[in-house]
């Protein structure tokens, strides 16, 4: 990206709009993949992902000063403080969502109404979590398995290692085991196994 230093120098000293078209077409294409990645993994509106390229493009091609650090070193350190400013500006609009009464009063009484399980559903969600302790408990050392058999009875891992007899850290890390095993794509969420 230095490369397009002599070409920044010039540019600064004519103001010539041709120098500086060709210097922007140059730099864009050499960060095309970056931008288009930043596209992809932002989930902002593209337009505004381009327009904070453009603007750290225009501002460092007209205020460049080579004792301030290298051009590529500058650019993108500024590239990420915009970007961040973009993802917190709209962290901000996602978290603004109004609720007027009616909608209020119609979600709290949804939440205050309680679904009572019919015996099919305890029977069907007993048989559920059986099969996924077992997957869980395979291979796994003696000491887990208790943990897990165990794990229905006591609240807390600290209550659990005083059942046990151990420390409760051989208890966290043997739950650890457990949580890495648990795949959330092939079992769905953890919640609804507990919930029974």
């Amino acid at each position: 990206m230095n490369i397009h230093v002599p070409l920044i120098r010039k540019y600064q000293r004519t103001k010539c709009q041709t120098l500086f078209a060709e210097v922007y077409r140059k730099l864009r294409d050499h960060l095309s993949d970056k931008l288009q990645y930043d596209i992809r993994t932002m989930g902002i509106d593209p337009h505004e992902v381009e327009a904070v390229y453009d603007d750290v493009i225009f501002d460092l091609v007209t205020n460049y000063q080579e004792s301030k650090g290298s051009f590529a070193g500058l650019f993108y350190t500024r590239l990420k403080s915009r970007k961040i400013d973009l993802l917190r500006k709209h962290g901000r609009i996602h978290e603004t969502v109004s609720l007027d009464d009616a909608n209020v009063e119609t979600m709290s009484e949804d939440f205050n109404r309680e679904h009572t399980p019919t015996p099919e559903e305890v029977v069907i969600k007993k048989r559920d979590q059986r099969q996924l302790i077992s997957f869980l408990a395979t291979g796994q050392s003696d000491f887990t398995v208790q943990v897990l058999a165990l794990l229905s009875k006591c609240s807390t891992p600290t209550a659990l290692a005083k059942e046990l007899g151990v420390h409760h850290s051989k208890v966290s890390r043997a739950l650890d085991k457990l949580r890495n095993r648990y795949d959330a794509n092939r079992f769905g969420r953890i919640q609804d196994y507990l919930a029974c």
